[in-house]
């Protein structure tokens, strides 16, 4: 599937209804808030698993309703 993840058409085309977890990987994705509250209002019970640029962005994505953020920042620290 592709598209915006942050129209609902798109997500359901993936198959966010019935999915168990949903990866937000890409690059930019601090801009994926309304995809997870979309997501998250679709699928209840989903695992929302989110990557940040920064760790300034990690608390507006479990606000919005993800269930993990890792932030590449934090992790190159960790390193």
């Amino acid at each position: 599937v592709y598209g915006d993840a942050n129209q609902r058409e798109v997500l359901t085309e993936a198959g966010a209804l019935g999915a168990v977890s949903l990866i937000f990987s890409s690059s930019g994705a601090a801009g994926s808030t309304t995809a997870i509250q979309i997501a998250r209002e679709m699928n209840r019970d989903i695992h929302i698993v989110c990557r940040a640029d920064y760790l300034k962005e990690t608390a507006a994505l479990r606000t919005a309703g993800a269930d993990a953020v890792f932030a590449g920042e934090g992790e190159l620290a960790l390193a």
